[in-house]
């Protein structure tokens, strides 16, 4: 335990501390804080109490100093991700994908404009958290074991409505940008279909990489609208889908969306990687590639050594990567 600790800390030090040490002290505990927020995430069955949970981490770094705001988020999707690593698939993992959406969508959007862009990220959270809560509780009226009844589909008609009304009002009266409405609303119809057609209880390869290539492509129209900050909003609208269908294979067809969603948040909240069009491009696609492949050393190491598995050679993993 010492040692995942310790690599959790130099984690963050390697993602903060690039000029100072105020910002390593700040972001350190950030680490920490999204680390334990992906391993409390599974104490409730269901995926209402991880977004949640998600979004009320969330809320508390509006309350972070503006000048370390942003590297307090990162920080925080990062320990998310770890503690989803390692608490393994399931609720920890809705809380990461939760976490990473917000925080796109908080960065890129102090940056889109709009009267309260900054704001959209919290806002919208709330919203699919309101959406969520009512889900759930048309859940516990109708049972889980009968999703497709009347009743069932009653519930969740009203939770999309919600959605839907509030995303309009979000959109056009508190940050004033029309296209997020179509954006956010849009992703989430979209989750619903794919959830529709690709449903836990069939195994269908075909579908899952149809559903992941669909999303490839509300990704392009969406960076089309509103670059970065519409490739994040359409993240949480179809995050919100997936939620209230409690559909596993479209969560995981998320997958390419997710990617693409950081990957515009590094691209335009840290602009100096344009200034070297040729070199620093390539840089840019190999450090993406290396940090994709890099958290599957230890999974490969695991299957090599199925006898070291435990915590010590987990976090001897994770040191030797940083």
């Amino acid at each position: 335990m010492l040692l995942g600790l310790l690599a959790i800390l130099m984690l963050a030090l390697a993602l903060v501390g690039r000029d100072s040490w105020v910002g390593v002290l700040v972001a350190a505990p950030a680490v920490v804080v999204g680390f334990a927020v992906a391993l409390m995430a599974g104490l409730r069955p269901g995926w209402t109490f991880p977004f949640i949970l998600a979004c009320a981490a969330f809320g508390l770094t509006t309350y972070v100093p503006e000048a370390q705001r942003p590297d307090v988020q990162l920080a925080l999707a990062v320990g998310a991700g770890l503690g989803a690593f390692a608490a393994g698939a399931g609720a920890g993992s809705v809380a990461a994908v939760a976490m990473a959406g917000l925080v796109a969508a908080g960065r890129l959007g102090s940056m889109a404009g709009g009267v309260n862009g900054p704001h959209a990220a919290l806002a919208f959270g709330l919203l699919v958290g309101a959406g969520l809560l009512l889900r759930s509780y048309g859940s516990r009226r109708t049972g889980e074991g009968a999703p497709w009844q009347r009743e069932s589909i009653a519930w969740l008609a009203g939770s999309v409505v919600l959605l839907g009304f509030g995303a309009w009002f979000l959109a056009n009266r508190f940050i004033f940008i029309g296209d997020v409405f179509t954006l956010f609303f849009g992703g989430a119809l979209i989750a619903l279909v794919i959830g529709w057609m690709s449903p836990d209880a069939e195994d269908s390869l075909f579908r899952f990489l149809l559903a992941a290539l669909v999303w490839i492509g509300v990704a392009t129209v969406a960076f089309a609208l509103r670059r970065g900050f519409g490739v994040s909003m359409c993240l949480l609208g179809a995050l919100s889908g997936c939620l209230l269908m409690s559909n596993r294979r479209a969560l995981l067809s998320l997958g390419p969306l997710v990617a693409l969603a950081i990957y515009r948040l590094f691209r335009e909240a840290y602009p100096d990687a344009r200034q070297a069009f040729d070199i620093g491009q390539h840089y840019a696609m190999i450090g993406l590639l290396v940090g994709v492949l890099l958290p599957l050393l230890p999974l490969e190491w695991e299957r090599a050594y199925p006898m070291a598995r435990s915590w010590i050679a987990g976090a001897g993993a994770w040191l030797l990567l940083l």
